[in-house]
């Protein structure tokens, strides 16, 4: 709760500078934010590719990669760091294929018109 007043205390601080006062209305807009679900961002087409076909067509070459190059499953950050490169190559690959890219632009715009 403190968060959302010091950054509404800094909303209108920004707009008494702008003259807008009358134009915010700051306890509409502490009942936006307090509705909308927290963490929530439009996924890339790549992201969306993974969440559909990770099974399918990333865990193998992922895991591959993974032992090919020896990182074990505590360094986090490495291995998120091979998962989005063998992501990118076969977003890069998948996207050829016009069904596999219908299928991922379709979620995408379902996933967009949820959290609207």
């Amino acid at each position: 709760m403190q968060q959302l007043l010091v950054w509404m205390w800094w909303q209108v601080a920004k707009s008494c500078k702008n003259r807008e006062v009358s134009k915010k209305d700051p306890f509409k807009t502490l009942q936006v934010l307090t509705k909308m679900p927290k963490g929530k961002h439009n996924l890339t087409e790549e992201q969306v590719f993974s969440k559909l076909f990770y099974n399918e067509k990333i865990k193998t070459s992922f895991d591959s990669e993974c032992a090919q190059q020896g990182v074990e499953s505590e360094n986090k950050k490495e291995r998120m760091e091979i998962l989005w490169k063998v992501t990118s190559e076969a977003w890069k690959e998948a996207s050829q294929d016009e069904e596999v890219y219908r299928q991922v632009l379709e979620e995408k715009a379902r996933r967009v018109l949820m959290t609207d």
